[in-house]
């Protein structure tokens, strides 16, 4: 099954409304068609409506999901996060009106909004340089201009760590589910008893989801600030999980049509919380839910509770994150006051890598080491240097520490964090070869400029595609070096430092051209393709 039958008026003709001038590039110019739809956004009638628009275009956006999942079926490749992102963080840029909701303005702001989820991505990556584009008559034939192996990589390396099961209900929550009726379901409000064996079941899996991550996981007295702490936090997550995977099979036994969204009082919401979260009080329950809910400027991967006045509708499971330490802190990370401490903590967990650095036979490590010029000053610090003694041969690594990226602007972010650390590390690496500099290394070590030194930047988990602004540098991430299993010796990773594995074209992905019609303009792009066999990084042993 496929979402796109739903939105049977996608490629409408519109007014481009652009200016042509013959000096124009052809990037210059699809950026200024790109526009040009972006200003249609502003035009939707929809706007005119009351506040009642935003369910009506949750229901119609998720109708081909909910009915997918009503019978059995999976729908796949289907981007319903940036769809449901877009859609949101337009009704909350545009005020309410007082016009009554018709079908005819949802299906057109869907229609535009399923369109960009296509057009956004494609205008981002040609500011960041990613594509080079030649026009012939009205066709542009977008290209990658970067090595995208590192993309493909961070794609395996994800789709491995999400394959974990959740448990399934139990024959109560199903026997409950099969006997609601339509009614009911606008009335929602399972026995306690039954919430609790459901919130223990998503607790458990959010357990088991932090438990798998490579970099490790916060600490439940990990402190998010407001009182709340990753104890009181995971309880609410899992409250929520679990009246949200009730409502779903709730509705799927419903014949009615409808779709899979769960609506309640805050009230009620708030009640069943002090019930079922032991750990949390009155105040902290209500940081995090106003934490996880919606509006303007906070993205759906992050916020699962859309408020509609008194009434809140839950985001459906499938949109629920799995990188749970990434939203806690992510939502945090909305009030900059209260982030500050936390965002501190959060970078002293990059002593990751000195662990597993650690664990490599014959390997010293040391961190933070003080980089100073003929005065005394410091002018940088290495945070982690791994050595061995026997080939004196290293690694220099410059840490990022950044929150995990779910949406496009964090992961763009963190690639120019990756790129800065790469030019600070870059700057520090020309004073130490100059001589201008010395960094004063742990008793016993040899002498810094005795040593065959490789530098790299590290962070969690996220690799880049874009070359970095310094040679013989590398940019690598924690859940790479992870998954390569036991390592015998530091030569071995040094190897794959310098010289990464990835994923091979062809063999493990394809590039395959895309068609995105604009008015009178079609625009072929290239799209990464992940064949359905596995890949994990590779270690080529010294001999």
């Amino acid at each position: 099954m496929t979402a796109s039958s739903a939105f049977s008026r996608i490629f409408g003709a519109r007014d481009p409304g652009y200016p042509i001038r013959s000096d124009m590039t052809p990037e210059a110019e699809l950026l200024e068609i790109i526009a040009s739809y972006q200003r249609h956004v502003d035009d939707l009638a929809i706007w005119s409506t009351n506040s009642t628009r935003v369910h009506a275009l949750l229901e119609v956006a998720l109708r081909p999901r909910a009915e997918s999942f009503r019978r059995g079926l999976e729908v796949i490749d289907f981007p319903w996060e940036t769809l449901i992102d877009l859609v949101l963080e337009w009704h909350y840029a545009h005020p309410s009106g007082d016009r009554e909701v018709v079908d005819q303005d949802v299906f057109n702001a869907l229609d535009l909004a399923l369109k960009f989820t296509r057009i956004t991505p494609l205008e981002v990556a040609i500011r960041t340089g990613a594509y080079r584009i030649r026009k012939t008559g009205n066709d542009f034939r977008v290209h990658y201009q970067w090595n995208m192996a590192p993309e493909v990589a961070d794609l395996y390396l994800e789709r491995r760590s999400s394959t974990h099961e959740t448990p399934e209900p139990s024959p109560a929550e199903l026997e409950w589910a099969a006997k609601q009726d339509r009614k009911q379901l606008n009335k929602f409000e399972p026995p306690i008893a039954l919430m609790r064996r459901a919130t223990d079941r998503a607790l458990t899996s959010i357990k088991e989801w932090q438990a798998s991550t490579s970099e490790g996981h916060l600490a439940d007295d990990f402190d998010l600030g407001d009182g709340l702490t990753v104890r009181s936090m995971t309880e609410v997550l899992s409250v929520l999980m679990a009246i949200a995977q009730l409502g779903e099979l709730a509705h799927a036994r419903v014949r009615a049509p409808g779709v899979t969204l769960v609506h309640a009082h805050r009230s009620a919401i708030i009640d069943w919380m002090k019930e079922l979260c032991s750990n949390s009080t009155k105040p902290a329950i209500d940081v995090a839910l106003d934490r996880l809910t919606a509006g303007l400027g906070r993205s759906v991967r992050r916020s699962l509770l859309v408020p509609n006045g008194e009434i809140v509708t839950f985001l459906p499971l499938l949109l629920f994150p799995r990188a749970f330490d990434s939203l806690m802190l992510r939502t945090a990370a909305y009030n900059p006051g209260t982030y500050g401490p936390i965002g501190q903590r959060q970078g002293n967990q990059a002593n990751v890598w000195a662990k597993w650095f650690s664990a490599v036979s014959g390997t010293q490590v040391a961190e933070r080491l003080k980089v100073r010029d003929a005065t005394g000053k410091v002018v940088g610090d290495l945070d982690v240097v791994a050595l061995d003694a026997t080939t004196m041969r290293g690694a220099v690594f410059e840490i990022k520490w950044p929150i995990d990226a779910v949406t496009l602007p964090e992961t763009l972010k963190i690639e120019g964090n990756i790129t800065a650390a790469a030019r600070q590390l870059g700057h520090v690496r020309k004073l130490l070869r100059e001589g201008e500099s010395e960094v004063q290394l742990p008793r016993g070590w040899p002498a810094f400029r005795d040593v065959e030194w490789t530098w790299c930047v590290g962070t969690p988990r996220q690799l880049t595609a874009r070359p970095l602004p310094e040679p013989e540098m590398t940019a690598i991430s924690m859940q790479y070096l992870a998954s390569l299993g036991e390592v015998d010796t530091l030569t071995d990773v040094l190897g794959l430092l310098e010289k990464p594995d990835w994923p091979q074209a062809g063999s493990h992905y394809t590039v395959q051209k895309t068609t995105i019609e604009l008015d009178r303009h079609r625009i072929h792009m290239d799209s990464l393709h992940l064949k359905d066999v596995d890949w994990l990084p590779r270690v080529r042993r010294s001999s």
